[in-house]
């Protein structure tokens, strides 16, 4: 399996701290990482994705990529020559049903349909990205395409609330080891030999 993240998640995993439309978006990305992780999944990086972030961070951004390089499942992917034929001809088979020719001859290549390209061109079956431009022009390439909202939380062991769980005496006489091998004293107050 493959997928591409954009900015918004890609700034999410490096910066808990990020921006998000949901509560909790930085823990359901870690979430999505291990998953894709576990899953043996490749993550693509788009080049401008990461020109987006590192924007973001100037100071951080060499701490951020040698982060990146950590986990296996992550590969930073360009726009080239293969990402370019795959954005022209999607724009192109668009002409008539979403768009016209005089808007595809004169449409600003903008990064958001950079990325897409990117992940349409090396392979990607899902793009994570909360901005909703994005994932339709995802969906457009026949991408499924998720934002923030879409995750769900992997269940975690709740704790265990001690001090509500009843606590029973333990009944009749409990014969304790000793180490000495003389008398030792069992709950009844009885002393036995150990």
């Amino acid at each position: 399996m493959k997928a591409a993240f954009d900015s918004s998640f890609l700034t999410l995993l490096l910066n808990k701290k990020g921006a998000s439309s949901i509560p909790r978006a930085a823990e359901l990305v870690d979430d999505l990482i291990q998953d894709l992780e576990k899953k043996k999944a490749k993550v693509m990086i788009p080049t401008p994705t990461l020109t987006e972030v590192l924007l973001r961070i100037p100071k951080t951004g060499p701490t951020y990529i040698e982060r990146l390089k950590g986990f296996s499942c992550f590969q930073i992917k360009p726009f080239d020559e293969k990402a370019a034929v795959e954005l022209a001809e999607t724009l192109l088979a668009s002409i008539g049903k979403k768009r016209t020719r005089k808007d595809v001859t004169k449409i600003k290549v903008t990064f958001d349909r950079q990325i897409v390209a990117i992940a349409k061109a090396h392979g990607a079956t899902e793009m994570y990205s909360d901005d909703k431009n994005v994932r339709d022009f995802a969906e457009e390439c026949g991408i499924e395409a998720f934002g923030f909202a879409d995750l769900k939380s992997s269940p975690k062991q709740e704790k265990l609330p001690y001090d509500q769980i009843e606590q029973k005496p333990i009944s009749g006489p409990t014969k304790v080891q000793g180490g000495s091998g003389g008398p030792v004293e069992d709950q009844s107050g009885t002393k036995e030999k150990a």
